[in-house]
């Protein structure tokens, strides 16, 4: 049997502490020499005031957790740090709101889905290659799609099939499409005598012009439709409303107003209002010696003369004269016509 002394194994007993080789117990402290007191004991606890290195399994509670030497947890079923709680698939705050700040970069949720059964509270820019919502949106602020010189299509369906709203950024314009009847309606309650509802087209010129031929038109509704040869891939104008500047002087402004219709395959003018210098207003209706333009009720001019350029004629259908003792028949109602045509021609009102 082998004998042991106390210099043999570096045993050093005091009335308080003991000391082997470099370790050393002092009543509830356990250290080493060069650190007396790297862990301490007491009534259930152990606390450790270095750093715990473990190649083992390490079974409990950890109390305290902010230490930054902690590397690794291996597998946890369950974690808490502070109002945090992570368990499972599930990230709870306890108390209060959860934070999540990447200070040098994005949040990456990988490829799968994100989702919430609150509220999304997101302060700053929010960058979505594509977003499908299903329930109602609100938008407190401006809605901006695309930048300037690149635009988006946009959409709106209404309840038809194949019935839309596009806004078409390749033509820079609106399209309301469908198979039914489609109608656009500006409406309102109003309920003074202010105009209302109105539509606008303004030509927002910085250099408007209205003289030497070169007049800026300031708004045209066309009226389209397809032809019977060439069906759909066809666009024809068959009507169309115009404005445009005659002389766009301050304080001496002209206008003219003007609709064409569709003739024999070409745009003819039907009717034209043009301002004058005098503040009147000349206007020419219908378009070549041909046209016929018919007044369904009475005729009343005043303040001028009738000049005729031609051989004026009348042609009365039969008719049931208004006053019977002036004329009976419609025969006798184109003999006065005639006959006071003829007169005015001789006092020089009608040439």
């Amino acid at each position: 049997m082998a004998t042991w002394t106390r210099e043999t194994i570096g045993l050093e007993i005091s009335s308080t502490s003991l000391t082997v080789d470099n370790i050393k117990i002092d009543g509830t402290t356990i250290g080493h020499t060069d650190d007396t007191d790297l862990l301490t004991l007491a009534s259930g606890a152990l606390t450790v005031t270095g750093t715990i290195t473990s190649t083992g399994t390490i079974t409990g509670t950890l109390a305290t957790a902010a230490q930054t030497n902690i590397t690794s947890l291996g597998t946890l079923t369950a974690l808490q740090i502070d109002n945090i709680n992570l368990n499972t698939n599930t990230i709870n705050a306890t108390s209060g709101d959860l934070t999540i700040t990447a200070a040098g970069g994005d949040i990456s949720f990988g490829d799968d889905n994100l989702a919430t059964t609150g509220n999304l509270d997101i302060d700053g820019i929010t960058n979505l290659d594509a977003v499908d919502i299903d329930g109602a949106v609100q938008l407190d602020g401006t809605l901006t799609v695309g930048v300037s010189d690149t635009g988006y299509d946009v959409k709106f369906f209404g309840a038809t099939a194949n019935s839309y709203w596009l806004w078409d950024q390749s033509n820079n314009r609106v399209r309301q499409v469908g198979t039914g009847q489609n109608s656009f309606r500006i409406e309102t309650s109003l309920a003074s005598s202010a105009v209302g509802p109105g539509l606008h087209l303004y030509r927002n010129s910085p250099s408007p012009s209205g003289s030497g031929g070169d007049y800026d038109t300031v708004g045209a509704i066309s009226f389209l439709g397809t032809n019977a040869t060439d069906g759909t891939d066809s666009e024809v104008q068959y009507s169309r409303i115009r404005s445009r500047i005659l002389d766009a002087t301050k304080d001496a402004e002209e206008g003219e107003f003007n609709i064409h219709v569709r003739g024999n395959g070409t745009a003819t003018q039907a009717f034209a209002a043009f301002g004058q210098s005098d503040g009147t207003a000349d206007v020419t209706i219908a378009y070549g010696a041909a046209s016929v333009t018919t007044i369904a009720g009475d005729l009343t001019v005043t303040g001028g003369n009738i000049t005729v350029t031609g051989a004026p004629s009348y042609t009365a259908t039969t008719q049931t004269a208004r006053n019977a003792d002036t004329a009976s028949t419609a025969g006798a109602l184109q003999d006065v016509v005639q006959t006071l045509i003829d007169d005015l021609q001789t006092i020089g009102i009608l040439q």
